[in-house]
């Protein structure tokens, strides 16, 4: 978990110079080099709440995750940069998801 949080920590700093780094040139491909950097530090926050709680907060995190992936996906897999009917997807599994992980931890936690 201290890995993360170091790799987390090294990808917010060096961000910038990774981008010029490798794209000097290239503005466009230069700020979707940074939009990943900024969603895999994200990510790595939300994978570190994700171990380090339990019951409904850990659920949060993972939808937070879900999305992290689904933005990745849309972007450079798909090359959608507006919302589009996949993100109604993943508003639709936060919606499901979310209230049984709620309900599950009340039920088991009086």
């Amino acid at each position: 978990m201290r890995y993360l949080a170091f790799i987390a920590v090294f990808l917010f700093c060096t961000g910038y110079l990774i981008c010029d780094v490798i794209f000097h040139n290239n503005l466009a491909a230069w700020w979707d080099l940074r939009m990943l950097i900024y969603t895999i530090i994200i990510a790595l926050c939300f994978t570190i709440g994700y171990l380090i709680t339990e019951g409904f907060t850990q659920a949060v995190f993972l939808v937070g995750l879900v999305f992290c992936g689904g933005d990745i996906l849309d972007r450079y897999i798909f090359d959608i940069n507006r919302f589009d009917w996949n993100d109604i997807l993943l508003f639709l599994f936060a919606l499901i998801y979310l209230p049984r992980a709620y309900a599950r931890e009340t039920k088991t936690n009086p």
